[in-house]
């Protein structure tokens, strides 16, 4: 019943042509991308950050760097296939932040074979668990480093210090593969922001195909 056409930068040339064609403007969630890769490791990451983003990595970031396992692979095992969909799952059941169908198995599997995509691992050091996971598609056409899925363990007061490290390794992997940039999608952009990634603003242009229904809502003014 609507005709959607999506993610057009904020006030984009099209956007009063498409208002005389009939089109509503919708503000989307902002979507975060990371582009600062002028740090040389680890080590000097903190350099790219503003003042404010320093002592958060410093506070945040840094005590939690050792306590998790990290690795980054490009074919999983079938046990590790089934627990990184399980933390998908736990991750898009308490995710109310963006409202999208859940995927099936199969579609882990299916990456699982394909070459152009990533998995970076959070395990516990203790019993190897698999605690977290980024799902990365490596898109060299436009040498960019994509995480499209992540899943996590729920780690009650933890459960944020490994995103963030997730978020970190990600960036990480990134430089070290000599991508150029991160598409860090979208939600938890504050998170991001404090990682250095820049926030750009994006619109849609929605149209009603049944124009009763606007027509019965102007009455309404």
């Amino acid at each position: 019943t609507k005709l959607v056409l999506r993610d057009f930068y904020k006030n984009h040339s099209f956007a009063d042509k498409m208002v005389d064609k009939g089109f509503v403007i919708v503000d989307m969630p902002d979507t975060a991308v990371f582009e600062a890769f002028t740090f040389s490791n680890a080590l000097d990451f903190e350099g790219i950050l503003s003042k404010r983003a320093k002592r958060h990595f410093k506070e945040e970031v840094v005590p939690f760097c050792s306590k998790y396992n990290f690795s980054t692979k490009g074919v999983l095992t079938p046990e590790e296939v089934q627990a990184a969909y399980k933390l998908y799952a736990n991750v898009k059941q308490n995710n109310l932040a963006i409202n999208n169908f859940m995927y099936d198995k199969g579609l882990i599997e299916a990456m699982n074979k394909n070459p152009k995509w990533k998995f970076i691992l959070a395990k516990d050091p203790v019993d190897n668990r698999l605690l977290g996971v980024v799902f990365c598609f490596r898109n060299r056409t436009n040498n960019s480093f994509n995480p499209v899925l992540i899943g996590m363990e729920n780690l009650e007061t933890d459960r944020l210090a490994l995103y963030r490290q997730l978020l970190f390794q990600t960036i990480l992997h990134a430089k070290k593969m000599n991508f150029k940039k991160i598409y860090f999608g979208v939600s938890a952009t504050f998170e991001k922001k404090k990682f250095g990634a820049r926030m750009i603003s994006k619109e849609a242009y929605v149209q009603l195909k049944d124009q009763f229904v606007i027509d019965v809502l102007e009455n309404f003014r």
